[in-house]
Order: C-alpha cells, then sequence, then structure tokens
C-alpha cells in the first residue's frame, strides 16, 4: 500500500497542466464575491444603525478563515508551475508587474485619501512619510504575494523537508515581528502573514500537483466535496461546542474551510453555466480586488445621512459595489487605462489577462 502511495504521488507530482485550471478560478471567484461582502459588512457596521441579521454574522464567522486563505492558497497553486523558470521570466513577469500595481494604485489610494471625506471604515489617513512604505487599503495583499512568491522561488530547488522548515522560521520570524515589534501601518500584512497566509501560499505550491490530480475527474469532485464538507461540518461543530477550539492555531482553523472552499468551487465547475461567470469574475480579481474599496468609500458618503439600518446599508452596498467594480474593470479595458493594472510593456499581450491575482 505504501509503495502504491508514494507511486500516485509521483504520477501526481510529474502532471504538467496546460491553460487554466478552471476550479482554480471558480475559487478564486468566490474568494473575490466573499472579499467584496465582508468589506461592505463593515462599511454597513460604520454607516447603519441596528445589528446585521444573525444568519449573516453566523455565515461570515464561518468563511473569514475561508476567504483570504482560500486566495493564498489559489495563488500558491498557480505559483507551482511558474517556479521551474528562470529568475529572469520571474521578476520580469511576475514581481515586476505586482511592483508596478503596488506603485500605481499606492499613489491613487493616497490621493482618494485625501479627496474622500469618510473612509468606508474608519480607517486612518497615512502621511506622505508613509507613501511606498506603508501599505495602503487592500495592497497589503500585493506586498505578501509579491514577498512569497520571491520566496518560494528562492527554496524552490531544495528538498520539501528543508523548504517546509524555511517556510516556517519565515512564519515565526512573522509571529514575532507581529508580537513584539511596532510596526505601525504594516500590522495588518504581519497579522495575515503570520495567522495564514505564508502556510496557505506554501500549502498551495506543495499540494498543487497532487490537488489537481485529486480533482481530475468528476467522480472525484463528487467524492472529496462530500469529505469535505463533513470535514467543514465537524469544524463548525467543534468550533460551538469546544471553547479551547476557537484558541488552536488560526491555520489549523483555516485549512478545513480552505479545502470546502476549493472541492465546492471543483464542484460548481462541473454546471457550465457556473463554471462561466466564476472563472469570468476569477480572472478579474486583481481589478475587482483593487477596485472595490474605492467604490465602497464613494457608497459609504453617498449614503451618509440616510436612515439605514445595518442590514439595509449591506443589501445596498454590497451589490452595488461588486457590480459597479465590475463595470469599471470593463470601462477601464475600454477606455484603454490598462496602466492601471500592468505595466506599459505588458499593454499590448490582451490575450494574457495579465496581471491575475495570484
Amino acid at each position: 500500500m505504501l509503495r502504491r502511495l508514494k507511486t500516485r504521488i509521483a504520477d501526481a507530482l510529474s502532471i504538467e497542466v496546460q491553460g487554466r485550471i478552471p476550479w482554480v478560478d471558480t475559487a478564486r471567484g468566490l474568494a473575490i464575491v466573499l472579499v467584496v461582502l465582508f468589506h461592505s459588512g463593515l462599511a454597513a457596521r460604520h454607516l447603519g444603525s441596528g445589528q446585521l441579521a444573525a444568519d449573516y454574522l453566523r455565515v461570515s464567522h464561518i468563511v473569514d478563515d475561508m476567504r483570504m486563505p482560500l486566495f493564498f492558497f489559489c495563488s500558491g497553486i498557480l505559483a507551482f508551475w511558474g517556479l521551474n523558470k528562470p529568475w529572469s521570466v520571474i521578476l520580469k513577469k511576475r514581481i515586476a508587474v505586482l511592483l508596478w500595481v503596488i506603485f500605481v494604485w499606492t499613489i491613487i489610494y493616497f490621493v482618494y485619501e485625501k479627496i474622500v471625506p469618510a473612509l468606508a471604515w474608519g480607517s486612518r489617513r497615512h502621511p506622505l512619510a508613509e507613501l511606498f512604505v506603508v501599505p495602503l487599503g487592500t495592497l497589503w495583499f500585493m506586498y505578501a504575494i509579491t514577498g512569497l512568491s520571491l520566496l518560494m522561488r528562492a527554496i524552490h530547488s531544495r528538498s520539501l523537508p528543508h523548504q517546509f522548515a524555511i517556510v516556517c522560521f519565515v512564519n515565526a520570524g512573522a509571529i514575532f515581528a507581529l508580537l513584539m515589534i511596532d510596526l505601525g501601518g504594516y500590522r495588518l500584512l504581519m497579522s495575515n502573514l503570520a495567522r495564514h497566509a505564508i502556510l496557505c501560499f506554501a500549502g498551495g505550491v506543495w499540494l498543487a500537483p497532487v490537488v489537481t490530480k485529486l480533482l481530475a475527474t468528476p467522480r472525484q469532485v463528487i467524492f472529496f466535496a462530500s469529505l469535505a464538507t463533513v470535514g467543514l461540518a465537524i469544524d463548525v461543530t467543534l468550533s460551538i461546542s469546544v471553547p479551547l477550539y476557537e484558541s488552536l492555531p488560526k491555520i489549523v482553523q483555516c485549512a478545513p474551510k480552505v479545502l470546502f472552499g476549493i472541492t465546492f468551487a471543483a464542484l460548481l465547475a462541473l454546471w457550465t453555466p457556473v463554471q462561466n461567470m466564476c472563472e469570468w469574475l476569477g480572472s478579474r480579481t486583481l481589478e475587482i480586488f483593487l477596485l472595490h474599496t474605492i467604490l465602497i468609500g464613494v457608497l459609504v458618503n453617498a449614503l451618509h445621512g440616510q436612515d439605514l439600518t445595518e442590514n439595509m446599508a449591506l443589501l445596498i452596498i454590497f451589490p452595488t459595489a461588486l457590480v459597479s467594480s465590475i463595470i469599471c474593470e470593463q470601462l477601464a479595458g475600454r477606455l484603454g487605462f490598462g496602466l492601471l493594472f500592468r505595466p506599459p510593456a505588458r499593454l499590448s499581450w490582451r490575450a494574457e489577462r495579465a496581471p491575475q491575482l495570484t
């Protein structure tokens, strides 16, 4: 049995993926919707009176450990097949693009903070001295992806135990930085890195060929989706009935939810209409991720002073922010504002929608 298991793992590690992986884009599409929903909920609490519906709060508590961990895991999966490329290719086609996005959107967020009188959820305004030093808005994610991409490329030639040890050491460093060092505006970045981002991204890299192999057929998808659903049910039950469960490391609490998110996305990808919609969203996660917080801030200012409950505010903000982000992404492409999302050298590469939020 052990020999058979080793053979299957070896086969999985040798596979090559041609083109995009439908269920990964589906998972990313679901994740970006959850991100917009989360930020809309924060804005609704900042804007409205009363309390959000109990059902929303219960679901929100569950997906809190799925939303960004799922993003990082999928990003690791997509990064896996680029690790063998030369450093020159990695730096030009991935890192340079990420740095360009950070540069452009740092300026955009900084100007936005100065113009919009009330921010969506009470974020502090950044002084000029923090420009390009402290991650503004949701750019902490871009900083994290850039650093993790460089880390995994640097260690990919080492043995898996060595990689694991290095990743754990880096994760411990992030925990130390979070607990012992006053990093000011970097606290959100370090918090996410320490709790789940480093291990989820590395896990996506390590498990990419195996997960892809295991979810290769509809029968396998249904089987593993069923197992993941049972695992999620056990996880939710433990979180309710065992008080100490909530004190476990965040990565432990994230694992069953990320596995459920992946298998659920693979299950949805079996249904062509849903797959097409989620894939479409999943290929535009960068644009939606960057645009939606600005649009939520605009909505909060527009709705300020209205007699709204938190539930009503959420029902207005969430669909409006999501749809508006999609519309703005489409307009940016049609009006030639590709520089917002990719550097000049890549503007003519229309067939390769770059960069992706990976």
